[in-house]
């Protein structure tokens, strides 16, 4: 089962002003999420 994983509207402006590395890492967060669900935090643990 996968997740649906969505940046609100609201989200849009401040999205687009990051860095594109940070919007690379976000959406490549995003991907873990939607496969892995809401137990992926508890696999990666980031000191």
């Amino acid at each position: 089962m996968t997740w649906e994983v969505v940046f609100g509207d609201e989200f849009d402006g401040e999205f687009e002003a990051l860095p594109q590395t940070v919007q690379d890492e976000l959406l490549a967060s995003a991907k873990l999420l939607g496969v892995f669900g809401p137990s992926w935090g508890d696999r990666m643990r980031i000191p």
